[in-house]
């Protein structure tokens, strides 16, 4: 699992999620890189003025808290206060007189304080310590970028504006009225930590920048309460992209009538409540055969309860037999065994699918009833367990490795020594490390072993089996899939890497269909990006499985209001797994509806919308709250949603709790 540069934020935060992030999970609780993760309407931190300056943007009061993994109750200490200041010169040196100063935290992307130079060309913003970067943009040059660094005592910046770059022109379009200053965010997508530079509007809505060049950039505005889908470029030059931003406001009483009418109560997230409360679940299932559960997080306990009980409906009452979630599918395997036969235990099965993420109560207890449900006499048609990730490589490629000297021990003994690499644990890594001519090789030799399983399938199956020959098959691909993402993300950057992913695990998917025949069903567990129709500016894999399975296709986006989950800390702190809590969301935000409509869970099916000012409602951009594995402030976990486009149903669940933690192995 791997976090790169702007748009593993973009995945925790777009999302995905991520997120995604989204959405990426972590096998550990030490990420790399940054995330945007794309939850893009930002209020940011209270600016603080200084003499000869303007402070530009204010915060709206924040309440999220965080806790350690004891559980404690007491809110994180405030870091001390601290004078950054500096000056803004031109490439000849002369001072800038405002010019627009970002100082940017290491962990989120979006500018904590903005201000302008004086006509000295200086600027002073008091910031908590820690780690800050400062970008400065101005028409008298290319916008520039001061280092990321440790601030812990006041210091003093010097940013020289370039000369090399592109132009980037455009308009907004603001939808509804701002009630504050509007800037454009371009967030460069790079390896280093805070380039985003922040561009001012124009009286007539239009704006002009010079950027330095880099492989792409995420352009969205920033506005209090405004909501903007970010647009993607990645080309670095002279170019028009205009953007939109919407000021949305609370539901209307028609609204919110029309979910209180529409939207399924449901009694419970727990499983084994039986089924009453579910039965008009019955026709808006239908005969989908690929059910897609999503979460706004991955690490919320009733979202994984809820999960779960959706799995026991769907298994007794819609006859699903295969579960699989976003985990990788050589190591599923293990979990299947024991869902199966009860080999092993479940706790160790679980811990072997790598992320903390799944490494809790919740998604164990799901384990054991599938166990239980297995093991149970009446139960001839068993259910099944598997994966559909295959983001890292070790077990597949240990598999392919020991079946090829199993079968065909000779051909085993030519491999190329450039194969090891997909045996590392952390392959991702390694491949950067390789040379294009070596990545080049590599690649090479795995699509040889592909071909050579393929060829040899009659004397291969002769001496294992039919299933094992496919599943080796199947895992020597899993191996070329991770190498596209690989490589992707070392030549194309992230959202082709995303891309790729996401490709693969429909691809998966529709394996795992294809090998159960034409008449299985399947539950996917996944991020609320993964499940998604579209997540621009990513193609997600719900798309892909939408056109594949047309309406047989059925993501459910999952959704809440208030509350805690469990995320790695990307707040300023240690970047350890934590609890954080947030209370009630801004009235615009979606959630809204469904709050007011006084249901604590429930489930509403959006094909059913009316047209008018309900389906309007619905398909306008609207804040929701949504990360992926990091938690980096909670206005940056509010993303423009239009539900109708990203889901066919969601479930609500009002105020949520943190998933429980499996102890440590």
């Amino acid at each position: 699992m791997r976090y790169r540069a702007a748009l593993a934020v973009f995945l925790a935060s777009v999302l995905a999620v991520i997120s995604a992030w989204a959405g990426r999970p972590l096998p550990a609780p030490t990420p790399v890189g940054r995330s945007i993760s794309g939850q893009e309407a930002e209020a940011a931190h209270r600016a603080i003025e200084h003499p000869g300056e303007r402070s530009l943007r204010a915060e709206a009061p924040s309440s999220a808290r965080a806790h350690d993994l004891q559980l404690a109750n007491e809110d994180v200490a405030a870091p001390e206060t601290v004078t950054l200041s500096g000056v803004v010169v031109d490439a000849a040196g002369a001072p800038v007189a405002d010019a627009v100063v970002a100082a940017i935290r290491e962990e989120t992307l979006k500018p904590a304080r903005i201000v302008r130079t004086d006509v000295a060309g200086r600027f002073g913003v008091e910031i908590p310590s820690g780690t800050w970067a400062l970008t400065a943009t101005s028409e008298r040059g290319t916008a520039a970028y001061w280092t990321s660094r440790s601030v812990d005592r006041p210091t003093e910046a010097r940013i020289e504006l370039g000369e090399a770059g592109f132009t980037l022109t455009g308009r907004v379009r603001l939808v509804g009225k701002p009630t504050g200053e509007v800037h454009v965010l371009a967030m460069r997508i790079s390896d280093l930590m805070g380039d985003s530079f922040v561009v001012p509007l124009r009286a007539d809505g239009s704006y002009r920048a010079r950027l330095p060049a880099a492989s792409g950039y995420l352009l969205t505005v920033l506005a209090e309460g405004a909501v903007s889908a970010p647009v993607l470029t990645e080309k670095s030059e002279d170019q028009t992209l205009d953007l939109e931003a919407t000021f949305p406001g609370p539901p209307s009483a028609e609204v919110v009538a029309w979910v209180k009418k529409s939207a399924v109560p449901l009694a419970a997230v727990e499983a084994g409540h039986g089924f009453d409360d579910m039965r008009p679940l019955d026709a808006l299932i239908g005969d989908a055969r690929v059910v897609a559960l999503g979460e706004a997080t991955h690490g919320t306990r009733e979202f994984f309860q809820m999960k779960h009980r959706m799995l026991e409906y769907l298994v007794e009452k819609k006859g699903f037999r295969l579960f699989a979630i976003e985990a990788n599918q050589p190591e599923a395997r293990k979990v299947n065994e024991y869902v199966l036969y009860g080999r092993g235990s479940a706790a160790e099965v679980l811990a072997g699918l790598y992320f903390w993420t799944w490494n809790t109560e919740e998604v164990l207890a799901l384990i054991e009833w599938m166990r239980a449900y297995n093991a149970h006499s009446k139960h001839k048609d068993k259910v099944r367990f598997a994966g559909f990730d295959m983001q890292v490589t070790k077990v597949a490629w240990s598999n392919v490795a020991a079946y090829l000297e199993k079968v065909d021990p000779e051909y085993h003994k030519t491999l190329p020594p450039g194969l090891a690499v997909f045996g590392h644990i952390e392959a991702s890594t390694a491949w950067t490390k390789l040379s294009a001519e070596e990545r080049k090789s590599a690649r090479a030799a795995l699509d040889a072993v592909v071909a050579r399983i393929t060829e040899r399938r009659d004397d291969y199956e002769k001496k294992s089996s039919a299933a094992e020959w496919a599943d080796m098959l199947h895992d020597a691909r899993i191996a070329q899939q991770a190498a596209d993402m690989f490589e992707a993300d070392a030549t194309e950057g992230n959202v082709s890497g995303f891309n790729v992913r996401d490709r693969a695990m429909a691809e998966n998917v529709g394996w795992l269909l294809d090998q159960e025949g034409p008449s299985a069903k399947i539950v996917l567990w996944a991020h609320n990006g993964h499940i998604a129709y579209e997540m621009k500016p990513f193609v997600s894999m719900g798309s892909h499985l939408a056109a594949e399975y047309g309406e047989q296709y059925l993501p459910i986006g999952f959704m809440f209001s208030e509350g805690s989950f469990q995320a790695i800390d990307w707040t300023g702190g240690d970047r350890r797994l934590r609890e954080f809590t947030v209370g009630p969301p801004p009235e615009a935000d979606v959630s809204t509806a469904f709050t007011r409509a006084g249901y604590p869970i429930a489930f509403l099916d959006l094909r059913t919308l009316p047209a008018g000012a309900v389906a309007a409602w619905f398909a306008g951009p609207r804040p929701m709250r949504e990360i992926g594995a990091v938690f980096s402030g909670e206005a940056e976990m509010s993303s423009p949603t239009r539900l109708v486009d990203r889901f066919a149903a969601v479930i609500f669940v009002q105020k949520t709790t943190r998933a429980r933690p499996n102890p440590p192995r």
